[in-house]
């Protein structure tokens, strides 16, 4: 695929263009997918309930700040979040890891 001037391109040249780009795209979509369905745990466990942990560094700087400002509730720095995941459907924790 050679790139051409884009004054030069005729209507066919942009359609072969397009055409190229959207393969690329469909192959890095694919392959995106492929990695992230391989790779459960990181993608759960890290991205997505990252911030059920209290380990998060947010969590961690809201308790920092609370304590330098001297709120000494225990709001900012809790032991645990209280966080339940609830399924619906018979599927439905197969089905969100298929469709995530």
């Amino acid at each position: 695929m050679a790139t051409k001037n884009v004054d030069e391109m005729s209507f066919l040249d942009h359609l072969e263009d397009l055409r190229w780009h959207l393969i690329r795209i469909t192959i890095a979509v694919i392959l995106a997918g492929i990695i992230a369905f391989c790779f459960p745990r990181i993608l759960f466990g890290v991205i997505i309930f990252g911030p059920t942990e209290m380990s998060f560094p947010t969590y961690q700087w809201l308790c920092e700040m609370s304590q330098l400002i001297g709120i000494e509730d225990t709001t900012f720095c809790a032991d645990r979040f209280p966080f339940d995941l609830q399924n619906r459907l018979v599927a439905g924790q197969f089905s969100t890891h298929i469709w995530t």
